[in-house]
């Protein structure tokens, strides 16, 4: 048992605990001691915590090997703090690639991060901050939004994703529109990897 604030939790942006905390799933305490249950191992959930309350835990994370390493690994994905694996140790590294496909990037110029543009955004959806966005109904495929200019970028999906579609648009869209998937763009389709775009759809996955 841990005993920490919601606050110490969501100190990081984008993470697990910013996602299962708020009002989307509103999750309850158990009725004995007024906690909340998360059903995972806990050998590593303390250094977690401590990277959480600002504790320096480089050189400890430094220091892991064997087991340690791979389930602190482990943990570091599902609770998704991605700040964490910039300190990992090369072996670390070498995980995140091999067994969950994560590759880290040297970020030589932050200016180009892709934010939301509220001129090319759906009626249906809300702006929360420049980079985050909630849906305001049940539609399905007529919310849409652009980004930046950009020629790669990156997704962090923190909730669900059914139906969603991600990739490339023109500013020729019609963000309140049906199936944009079939007219305009090149879209990767989370639910089953499929990519779509206006010459058709893709088996690639």
């Amino acid at each position: 048992i841990f005993s920490t604030s919601l606050q110490t939790l969501k100190s990081v942006k984008d993470t697990f605990f910013t996602g299962y905390f708020n009002d989307h799933f509103s999750p309850t305490v158990e009725e004995d001691d007024n906690a909340y249950f998360i059903d995972r191992p806990f050998e590593q959930f303390q250094l977690i915590l401590n990277y959480l309350r600002g504790i320096d835990i480089k050189e400890q994370v430094e220091n892991l090997n064997g087991n340690d390493l791979v389930g602190f690994v482990e943990e570091v994905v599902y609770y998704q703090i991605t700040p964490i694996y910039e300190i990992l140790p090369p072996k670390g590294r070498s995980l995140l690639k091999s067994k969950y496909g994560i590759i880290l990037e040297i970020d030589t110029n932050s200016s180009n991060t892709v934010e939301f543009d509220p001129q090319y955004c759906s009626a249906n959806l809300v702006l929360e901050t420049p980079t985050r966005l909630k849906k305001t109904n049940t539609s399905d495929l007529n919310s849409n939004v652009l980004g930046t200019k950009s020629n790669h970028f990156k997704v962090k999906l923190i909730s669900n994703c059914n139906s969603l579609m991600i990739g490339f648009a023109p500013k020729s869209i019609n963000v309140n529109e049906t199936n944009n998937n079939t007219k305009c763009g090149y879209y990767l389709y989370t639910t089953t990897g499929t990519i779509y775009s206006q010459n058709g759809e893709s088996n690639k996955s």
